[in-house]
């Protein structure tokens, strides 16, 4: 009998990470239906590394907050250089927020406080200042969406979300795009045990532990540069002891191809230890 496979994103239904997977499935991946939605991204992991069918849906980069290595960091505490998953797309999601109510709110002077994740809270904080209305921290804007639909105390309590978070929980749109920017977007990963062939515009994702000697991040990034890949992205990640890092980095190419395979055996033999972390088609938009 052939198990379900599950796509897995951060909860409650409404986030951010809900909007990614429902994007994923709709870029043609019928095997990883239903959505189902875990408390951390922890558990995300957990759930992949017990169920070998199931995917998941992680945030990588927020262009505004910058690199997520909460995520990263699963891989950082793992002994096996061939982890059970890996990487096998990523998407772009742009962050909208929305001020929305509980359908018996009239207008927007009838709210006395706004509920959402503090990052959204700090984003719209200029537009919930014009209005004099009070702000109030949640664990995230899903969250804040549940809240005010679930409300029976009969304050006039709104929140700051997405579409999705205000037709999943039945509010209404008191005010579109409160935020300061409209340049706001989040980065996710689809994760899986299946690989992807290569699309010929594909990257590569790498994590290397390096040796504490001079020179050595040159000793990473001159080998990419020679092998004529484009660096998209490099982190460096603390690993609890003074002055001990590893770096997390992106480049194009894919660990089929010949010249990225070449690439990985350079770097590797650099390095204190290196995991391909997956490849990937590379998203435009």
């Amino acid at each position: 009998m052939m198990m379900t496979s599950t796509l897995w994103a951060l909860g409650p239904a409404g986030t951010n990470g809900h909007e990614a997977a429902l994007g994923f499935l709709r870029d043609g991946d019928p095997a990883a239906s239903p959505i189902a939605f875990a408390r951390t991204h922890r558990d995300i992991f957990d759930h992949l590394v017990h169920t070998p069918v199931d995917r998941g849906v992680v945030p990588i980069e927020n262009v505004l907050a910058g690199f997520v290595g909460e995520v990263v960091r699963f891989w950082l505490t793992t002994t096996d250089d061939h982890p059970p998953f890996g990487v096998v797309g990523e998407r772009w999601v742009p962050i909208r927020h929305h001020l929305l109510a509980h359908p018996r709110v009239d207008a927007i002077s009838d709210l006395s406080l706004v509920v959402s994740h503090p990052h959204a809270l700090q984003q719209c904080e200029e537009r919930l200042s014009a209005l004099g209305i009070q702000t109030e921290a949640v664990s995230s804007t899903a969250q804040a969406a549940h809240l005010v639909a679930q409300d029976k105390t009969g304050r006039a309590v709104g929140a700051l979300a997405s579409t999705l978070a205000a037709k999943t929980y039945g509010l209404q749109l008191l005010e579109s795009d409160v935020q300061a920017t409209m340049k706001n977007a989040t980065r996710f990963f689809h994760l899986s045990r299946e690989t992807v062939a290569p699309t010929g515009n594909d990257k590569i994702a790498l994590l290397i532990w390096v040796h504490h000697l001079s020179g050595q991040l040159d000793r990473i990034i001159h080998p990419i540069a020679e092998a004529g890949a484009n660096m998209y992205s490099i982190h460096s990640i603390p690993l609890g002891e003074k002055e001990e890092y590893a770096f997390y980095l992106e480049c194009s190419g894919h660990q089929d191809e010949p010249q990225t395979q070449r690439l990985i055996r350079t770097l590797r033999a650099t390095a204190k230890r290196l995991i391909v972390l997956g490849s990937f088609p590379r998203c435009e938009t």
